[in-house]
């Protein structure tokens, strides 16, 4: 596993030419936020041509799974309860319950805002 992730960062390295990129600016639009969605389900949120992709395209929120675990987090650190719980059943997945951990931490907890993310195992 080591040699594959030293292979990867390598290989991420060297397509910037060994110098680091600039981020682009981010334009807080919902075309910009949707950008992640449309590799996937395309820009008119229909499903991919495999039919493998789900449709998004006029779907209600409580429909897309995403967006419900996202309404369900605002609603609950709104009402002060600001601690996250990523929990395996299956302790081959310890390391990605603290990946997850991490991951979160520095994604959503700048600034003394955000939840604070628990690893635990069940």
């Amino acid at each position: 596993m080591r040699k594959t992730a030293a292979g990867a960062i390598f290989f991420g390295l060297s397509l910037l030419g060994g110098q680091a990129m600039a981020a682009a600016p981010f334009e807080d639009t919902i075309a910009q936020r949707t950008l992640a969605c449309t590799a996937c389900h395309g820009p008119q949120g229909r499903a991919a041509r495999d039919g493998y992709y789900p449709r998004l395209a006029g779907k209600p929120a409580a429909e897309v799974p995403a967006a419900v675990g996202a309404a369900l987090a605002v609603a609950a650190q709104a009402q002060g309860k600001s601690i996250s719980v990523m929990m395996a059943y299956a302790d081959r997945l310890e390391r990605f319950t603290r990946w997850y951990v991490q991951l979160w931490a520095e994604s959503l907890g700048k600034d003394g805002k955000g939840t604070t993310p628990i690893a635990a195992l069940g």
